[in-house]
């Protein structure tokens, strides 16, 4: 007898990795009954679905053991996937990476790559590219979370929509990439979660001090989107960011003073995605030296620096 997965879903937007994973999926909704396969999308009544045709194909590639798998086409719908799970609201703050554990052992399974909290080995520079989403709805909840004990340089380290922001050219080499160890001590909501990490990149790295670089940003407000031809910095959890200081503007904004030892990381440059109606920029990390352990950093930001 062959075992098929089938989810009954009662609320779609908050079953992201039941979703994918299913087979099928019975979805109850405020006015009718839906059924979802790889094959059909059909409904019980009421108005007809918005999409026709199959609705469980976003991970076929993964499904069809005979046909080689397209790496930078994974990759891309993992991104895809993280970025809808961001704007995700969860009940237990404590399963961030946990809710999409199913997902990555499927990606694992179809890959044959290592999973890095919530990033792949031979995905890394673009994994890293992440950056808060202020085009996304409840971007306004972009939080650091502290009681979650994440990489730094892991997109699970903030709460909030977030996006990936890559160039066409890479210019970091990642040297070395894993996690030693990783325990969960104690029980909701105070659990610790222990990680002993590190990415060891060769990377251009700016010589100017926070000082000097910081007045020659924008940072990102929740409320805008940023334009063109403009330097921006996004701080992972926005304002609520530990490592950074802020105080009132007499504009109206915020100022943002950084902490001594702050550097920036070039991981890419050129144009967005290789789309030649975007002005060419440098991209990367924000990061500041790991008290104690000046051979350390840690991640505190993405930079965007506009080259035309």
């Amino acid at each position: 007898m062959r075992h098929r997965r089938v989810s009954v879903v009662a609320r779609p937007r908050s079953n992201c990795q039941e979703s994918l994973l299913s087979d099928r999926m019975l979805v109850y909704g405020s006015g009718q009954l839906q059924w979802v396969c790889r094959s059909a999308r059909e409904v019980d009544g009421g108005m007809e679905p918005l999409m026709t045709g199959g609705g469980l194909d976003r991970l076929s590639v993964l499904h069809h053991p005979t046909v080689a798998v397209d790496r930078a086409q994974v990759y891309r719908e993992w991104r895809d996937i993280v970025q809808e799970f961001s704007q995700r609201k969860l009940g237990d703050p404590s399963d961030k990476l946990n809710a999409l554990e199913g997902l990555a052992h499927e990606f694992r399974r179809g890959t044959g790559d290592e999973y890095l909290a919530g990033l792949w080995r031979r995905d890394l520079i673009c994994g890293l590219s992440w950056r808060q989403d202020g085009s996304a709805r409840g971007s306004d909840t972009l939080l650091w979370n502290p009681s979650r004990v994440t990489p730094s340089w892991s997109w699970a380290k903030v709460d909030g929509p977030v996006g990936f922001c890559y160039a066409e050219n890479c210019t970091a080499e990642v040297l070395d990439a894993a996690i030693i160890h990783n325990k969960i001590e104690g029980d909701y909501p105070n659990a610790r979660l222990d990680i002993l990490d590190g990415i060891t990149l060769r990377a251009r790295i700016s010589r100017m001090t926070a000082a000097q670089l910081v007045p020659r940003f924008k940072t990102v407000n929740f409320d805008s989107e940023p334009v063109g031809f403009a330097n921006y910095l996004y701080l992972d959890g926005g304002y609520t960011n530990p490592v950074f200081g802020y105080s009132p503007g007499t504009d109206g904004r915020t100022r943002v003073f950084a902490p001594d030892g702050l550097r920036l990381m070039e991981l890419s440059w050129g144009r967005d995605g290789g789309r030649q109606n975007l002005a060419a920029e440098s991209r990367g990390l924000v990061i500041v030296p790991v008290k104690g352990r000046p051979d350390l950093h840690m991640r505190v930001g993405f930079f965007e620096i506009a080259l035309e």
